[in-house]
């Protein structure tokens, strides 16, 4: 095994790249970067996604070949603690190894770059001071890849039951929430009430039938994610929208809640199985908003 110093460059042999990461590490995540450091897609190294990393023996499998053309870097970033973070890097028969830093703050440890239409990688071993440092998207991104990372554990392995992936929906969303709430400001701490079931506008009441409907099928259906998108939708997009809406313009209709209730829906049936249900929904839904822009009655249930 070569080591590599910080600062110090190899080209890759193989676009076939397996990564081993230990010590702090091994709790890292992997971010892809435009060439402008624009993040586009993370996975995390303890729970792979799928979306950039999948489990190899021992360690994770990258395909470097098959990013898209937009992907520039791919970077190791590790929280600060105690503990180094070591990387070994397995490409083409060639073993490269780095040990990084040891500090309290977050450390890019490695990066694969492409240069001249190969690949390379570098030893960083560069305390960051924060991930908001590196791209202020960059904490949220995290936070959505470790959602869904919690939320594929609690699924059962076996053939799923409807109880199972709600209760870790339920428990995921309730984090959510608690996060919310320890990071609302002062001016945002006025009591939100959802406007009462008696004045609710029909296009509300109609989103509202969509959406139990949606949760549903998300709750018979077994999909843990497909099921969270649902009961937050329900439970939490679409009373919390209302309430700031209503504070601001009354129970009035207004084209940024037309948007929003229709962000709402596509949000919560994102994930549906495509088929013809998931078909005939959403055909059901594009003929109610031509209706609406035709100024015509409709009867759909999906009419907002």
């Amino acid at each position: 095994m070569q080591i590599l110093q910080t600062g110090q460059r190899v080209t890759l042999p193989d676009v076939h790249v397996e990564l081993h990461l230990s010590g702090a590490a091994a709790h890292g995540v992997i971010v892809a970067f435009t060439e402008g450091r624009q993040p586009l897609r993370l996975d995390l190294a303890d729970h792979p996604l799928g979306d950039l990393l999948r489990p190899a023996p021992g360690g994770l499998m990258l395909e470097l070949g098959r990013l898209p053309a937009d992907i520039h870097t791919l970077a190791v970033l590790h929280p600060g603690g105690s503990d180094r973070g070591a990387a070994e890097v397995l490409s083409g028969g060639e073993h490269y190894g780095y040990l990084g830093p040891a500090g309290t703050q977050p450390v890019w440890l490695l990066e694969l770059y492409r240069r001249n239409g190969a690949w390379r990688v570098r030893a960083v071993g560069e305390q960051v001071g924060s991930f908001a440092r590196l791209h202020p998207a960059l904490p949220e991104l995290i936070d959505q890849a470790n959602i869904r990372a919690q939320a594929l554990q609690a699924a059962p392995a076996g053939p799923s039951t409807p109880a199972a992936p709600q209760r870790a929906a339920s428990i995921i969303l309730q984090a959510v929430r608690q996060m919310r709430e320890l990071i609302h400001t002062p001016e945002d701490s006025r009591p939100v009430q959802t406007p009462p079931a008696s004045s609710e506008l029909p296009q509300v009441a109609a989103l509202r039938r969509a959406l139990r409907e949606n949760f549903e099928r998300a709750n018979a259906g077994g999909d843990p994610l497909w099921l969270f998108d649902a009961s937050a939708a329900l439970d939490d997009y679409l009373p919390t929208t209302l309430a700031l809406h209503t504070r601001a313009h009354g129970l009035s209709m207004t084209p940024a809640l037309e948007t929003a209730l229709a962000d709402i829906l596509r949000i919560a049936t994102a994930r549906q199985p495509q088929g013809d249900d998931a078909w005939e929904i959403q055909q059901r839904f594009l003929r109610a908003r031509a209706d609406e822009t035709r100024g015509e009655p409709s009867d759909n249930p999906l009419k907002l």
